[in-house]
């Protein structure tokens, strides 16, 4: 499963650094984030040499005290869950907002996929494509 589209550049167009940032699944992905907003953007890159050493930035896939969160939808048992800002970033951004002055919560990859396919279609690519294959 791919992950999420992810703006291919930041608004503030100014420096940027290489980071690294961990999936649901466990998976690392190198790609950028601003150092203006300190927002990831742009696609994944290939894990250079030494991509080990690059600055984690945290997805929020897990708690501050590094313990799975549970889905905050009533009856999910997915073990697996990420950070759903309920204004998204996506949509933030380019409204002059910040999406993590905003509240949030744990969704299982399954349910944030989900609720963008149905509250946010045309913005996570992905979430589309799950949203056509239930019809």
């Amino acid at each position: 499963m791919n992950a999420p589209a992810r703006p291919l550049y930041c608004r503030h167009e100014g420096a940027s650094r290489m980071v690294r940032t961990q999936t649901a699944s466990g998976m690392w992905r190198v790609t950028k984030q601003c150092r203006e907003c300190r927002q990831t953007f742009g696609p994944s890159f290939t894990k250079p040499v030494d991509w080990e050493a690059l600055p984690v930035v945290d997805n929020g896939y897990r708690t501050p005290d590094n313990r799975a969160a549970p889905c905050v939808v009533n009856g999910c048992t997915e073990a697996f869950t990420e950070y759903h800002h309920w204004l998204p970033r996506g949509i933030a951004g380019p409204a002059g907002e910040v999406a993590d002055e905003w509240p949030g919560g744990y969704l299982c990859r399954k349910h944030h996929m989900r609720w963008h396919g149905l509250v946010t279609p045309g913005l996570v690519a992905e979430a589309d494509q799950l949203v056509k294959e239930k019809k």
